[in-house]
């Protein structure tokens, strides 16, 4: 795995984001929905956790293979969504 590489398996908790410390990621609610008006593809909950503020602030998106997120001037590019057929369900992204 690249050091700009994360993978955030389910259930595992929340990671830190190298880039941005004061940040954490998590991944959970995979399930197949339609995405962008086409046929169903694998997407999941990315949780995003801003531990500058107490309580710390929970964000929640969807997201889908070849989506880019921004989070706090980082670029989060999902290069994949799987949990389908047997496989682990995870995230995997590249920080730009």
């Amino acid at each position: 795995m690249s050091s700009d590489t994360i993978t955030l398996i389910k259930g595992q908790g929340p990671l830190v984001l190298p880039q941005k410390p004061h940040l954490r990621l998590a991944s959970g609610n995979f399930w197949p929905e339609e995405v962008d008006g086409r046929e169903k593809q694998l997407t999941a909950g990315l949780f995003i956790i801003d531990t500058r503020t107490s309580p710390s602030k929970q964000d929640h998106v969807r997201v889908h293979a070849s989506q880019v997120v921004e989070v706090d001037g980082a670029k989060l590019e999902i290069l994949e969504v799987r949990g389908e057929n047997g496989q682990e369900a995870a995230i995997h992204l590249k920080v730009r």
